[in-house]
């Protein structure tokens, strides 16, 4: 059981509590903390005192947390690894329905609970808002049964020992977001399915999360995504792909800085910039912007993009030029 923690005092102790109440109780809890300073550690101690605390002095994101976890899973003995976020939920039979999952006749390499919003909305299913592989660069179509999916989420994703030995950890060059699911398209590749468990649930607060992360949660989502197709899409596909993350990038700060949220809007164009030079890693910084020139031509011409991905390349001229057609004066 592999728990990231991360300035988690408000938040962790459901998690661990929920753990408390598993009726399967063959597991080891790892706790890897990233560097927190609010007193998270003080709540893990109190409510677990056997767990195995790996505290690390930096934030090395979500994939450098989760890596150390494995590393040390993997000195011992155990089939299987459950890694969960701090901020989940979820009744007492959740982690042994995953392991009899699991241990079904299609062996499947990764199993992911539903995962449900704070209302009990599935958000990540084979019928939620987020269905496997919708969009994904390399996603390819699946041979199995309707639970069973290309891409699951690293909230609460179950991995077996084999798959880990076989492909290796996550790539800490996502630093978080994406870095599931490249973990899952390399087990795919490795021959390993991915399933869900109806059986299981699991709820999670995706939004408030989300927003207490910030223009780091921004900058990393659309920097990463181009990482992850640059990755695994076609040579040829990369300007389209490259000109949609861009679009909606510049969308995205639009709406920012509509709003007044100035270093929001900053952290999507930075985002963008740094994917399309091919930056990795963590953490953010938001000192690292996109230059202001370029971004003033983008927020100014923002139509260009779009028609240009059409192929109304005449439109995206004129748009580019000031968004008025040239006009011809008969005499």
């Amino acid at each position: 059981m592999i728990v990231l923690c991360w300035k988690s005092a408000d938040r962790i102790g459901a998690c661990l509590e929920s753990l408390q109440r598993q009726t399967f109780t063959d597991f080891e809890l790892i706790v890897i903390d990233n560097g927190s300073t609010d007193g998270s550690l003080a709540v893990v101690r109190a409510l677990w005192p056997s767990a195995t605390i790996l505290q690390q002095t930096t934030n090395t994101g979500f994939t450098g947390g989760v890596n150390r976890g494995l590393r040390y899973m993997l000195k011992g003995p155990a089939e299987f690894a459950w890694q969960l976020n701090d901020d989940t939920e979820f009744g007492p039979g959740v982690l042994g329905e995953l392991v009899a999952r699991a241990d079904e006749p299609d062996r499947p390499g990764l199993v992911s609970p539903y995962l449900v919003d704070a209302d009990g909305r599935v958000v990540f299913g084979p019928d939620g808002p987020y269905p496997p592989a919708r969009g994904r660069p390399g996603a390819r179509p699946r041979r199995v049964r309707p639970e069973t999916a290309l891409f699951l989420p690293g909230t609460a994703l179950f991995i077996r020992r084999e798959v880990i030995e076989r492909i290796g950890l996550l790539d800490p060059r996502y630093f978080f977001y994406c870095d599931d699911d490249d973990f899952c398209l390399r087990a795919d590749d490795a021959g390993f399915d991915a399933a869900y468990c109806d059986r299981a649930v699991v709820r999670h607060a995706f939004e408030p999360r989300i927003r207490a992360r910030g223009a780091a949660a921004i900058y990393f989502r659309l920097r990463n995504k181009l990482l992850f197709q640059r990755t695994y899409a076609p040579i040829a596909a990369w300007p389209r792909f490259s000109v949609r993350t861009v679009s909606a990038a510049i969308r995205q700060a639009t709406r920012h800085r509509a709003r007044g949220e100035g270093a929001f809007a900053e952290a999507a164009l930075a985002g963008a910039w740094d994917g399309l030079l091919g930056r990795t890693g963590g953490p953010y910084d938001p000192e690292r912007l996109m230059p202001r020139w370029l971004a003033r031509v983008l927020m100014a011409r923002r139509g260009f993009l779009g028609e240009a991905l059409r192929g109304r390349f005449r439109t995206a001229v004129r748009r580019a030029a000031g968004g008025r057609a040239r006009t011809t004066v008969r005499r």
